[in-house]
């Protein structure tokens, strides 16, 4: 029976991690009830943990805050219940409008337990202050409340990073910013670019790549080394293709192995060395090919003979290789005083490079294939554990293509 109502609690708490996504309302008639909902004082009191999540910056160079709020299971049983978790967050400093946010959950049956559920909600904001009013309303009419202020701003060894969302701006994690064309083009003088993507980094990342680097033109290519196939290809590339480009992705199965692959055990290394000629061969070459992804398993080196020779107009290579940082190797965010804003001893923000502690097991490993074939062609490897790093090595590679 005991491991029974662990599991069927576990259930509960995997079941509200997933659906604790925070929406944006924007109906006049929903905010007005979420309003007086959220400035009433009536309701029983239902036991409840709430502790505001610091705002921290991700590798889609977004400031992401948020909540986790635990609940005593024992105050339910049975099936039928259900949670609405309301938020409203008001820009300080101005004329700004409160934004909110609400997320609906249909718990599971729930069996004779005395664990709780930790559900955990998300949101990006811009730089700014803010004060936040939460709360949390069953079934039942019992309400858990919850009001604190954030402090969302960029470390002092980040303050180069070009955010993806404006100051005092509140998103749900759907958000896509569209593209800010002029930037990308420079009336255009933008960069030619060719993003090759091995398909293991989040698609905001690349969101961030065609973000922060000014681009006249995109190439993207996702290709997978041990099924030796390219699993996407588009030129012209812009944001509004990167739902296409997750699909095409998701169709292939790569659990399963083409025999085909079996027969050329080598079969990745002719998969790279073409994917480079092509761009050294390329009629218009780009101005910079940049490989973004986790380390590759295959230490393999091309030979010499197999890759063409640069020519005073082929593309600089660069290889962003991606390891974040585990969070455990993170220190935590200093826990606020009552009243006091969020993380104000630092704005709110942790894990740059200054709260990191890398452990001596913590290592890059050796060099890969990719790393070496862009060694080759005279190019650079930067190594990317943190959201600053990426920040940074888009400005490297902005300065060194522009050459």
């Amino acid at each position: 029976m005991v491991m029974t109502s662990m599991r069927l609690v576990l259930s509960v708490v995997l079941l509200a991690a997933a659906a604790a996504a925070q929406t944006v309302v924007d109906d006049p008639g929903k905010i007005t009830g979420m309003s007086k909902s959220l400035d009433a004082h009536e309701g029983m009191p239902l036991r409840c943990e709430v502790t505001p999540i610091a705002p921290g910056l991700t590798f889609g160079l977004r400031l992401q805050a948020g909540y986790r709020f635990q609940i005593p299971m024992n105050q339910y049983s049975g099936p039928g219940h259900r949670w609405a978790v309301l938020t409203r967050i008001t820009p300080e400093g101005g004329d700004y409008q409160p934004v909110y946010l609400a997320s609906y959950l249909n718990l599971p049956a729930v069996p004779r337990t005395d664990n709780s559920a930790v559900v955990s909600g998300s949101y990006w904001v811009g730089e700014g202050r803010y004060s936040v009013r939460w709360m949390l309303l069953d079934d039942a009419g019992r309400v858990c409340r919850k009001d604190w202020r954030m402090d969302a701003r960029l470390g002092s060894d980040e303050r180069k990073i070009k955010l993806a969302i404006p100051p005092a701006a509140v998103w749900d994690l759907t958000h896509r910013a569209a593209p800010d064309t002029h930037s990308q083009t420079e009336g255009g003088r933008g960069l030619r670019l060719t993003v090759m993507m091995n398909g293991t980094l989040p698609e905001s990342a690349l969101s961030t790549l065609l973000d922060q680097v000014p681009a006249g033109s995109v190439r993207v290519v996702v290709y997978n080394l041990e099924q030796q196939k390219v699993l996407f290809r588009e030129e012209g590339f812009t944001l509004e293709a990167i739902d296409r480009m997750v699909t095409a992705i998701r169709e292939v199965e790569l659990s399963e192995v083409d025999y085909q692959v079996l027969l050329k055990p080598k079969g990745y290394v002719d998969l790279l060395a073409d994917l480079l000629n092509q761009e050294i061969r390329a009629p218009e070459p780009s101005d910079a090919v940049i490989f973004l992804g986790s380390r590759e398993r295959y230490l393999d080196r091309i030979p010499p003979a197999v890759l063409d020779r640069p020519g005073q107009t082929a593309p600089r290579f660069f290889y962003l290789r991606y390891r974040p940082v585990p969070a455990f190797y993170r220190r935590a965010a200093p826990t606020p005083a009552p009243n006091s804003p969020v993380g104000a001893r630092r704005g709110g923000i942790s894990g740059d490079m200054g709260a990191i502690t890398f452990p001596a097991s913590f290592s890059d490993g050796p060099a890969d294939i990719i790393e070496q074939a862009v060694k080759q062609l005279k190019g650079k490897t930067i190594p990317v554990h943190t959201p600053g790093e990426f920040a940074k090595a888009l400005l490297e590679v902005q300065r060194q293509a522009r050459r």
